[in-house]
């Protein structure tokens, strides 16, 4: 467990062996106030999650090995309750690892509904 580094083209994502899952704060989107109050601000807040595999014998081992891990993170993460509020699974797709380095994924979008109080 530790920070992930500055992308899926940096070395250091890829020193595992197995499988691997990292989390990433994908950035937030403000949303409109219409009814809160002025010391309330909702929020969207998104995380990516990668779901690594490294195999160096075939690539099918690779994409079982992903598709195994995330269908495991999304047993474990969709629904779940943070701060009152439900992680939503968003899109999914293929990771964009960096070719090479015998490493398949896949790319999980959650999201968070939030709202901010602000302190007058």
């Amino acid at each position: 467990v530790g920070p992930m580094p500055l992308g899926l083209d940096e070395d250091d994502v890829y020193g595992f062996s197995g499988e691997a899952v990292w989390v990433v704060y994908a950035g937030g989107a403000p949303k409109e106030n219409t009814m809160m109050g002025a010391h309330v601000q909702p929020d969207t807040w998104a995380w990516a999650v990668y779901a690594l595999s490294k195999r160096y014998r075939s690539s099918q081992e690779r994409k079982q090995g992903a598709l195994a891990l995330m269908e495991q993170v999304l047993d474990v993460l969709v629904g779940v309750m943070i701060l009152d509020a439900p992680l939503t699974k968003g899109r999914d797709q293929v990771a964009p690892v960096a070719p090479g380095k015998g490493v398949f994924g896949y790319e999980i979008i959650f999201t968070l509904e939030q709202e901010l109080r602000r302190i007058p």
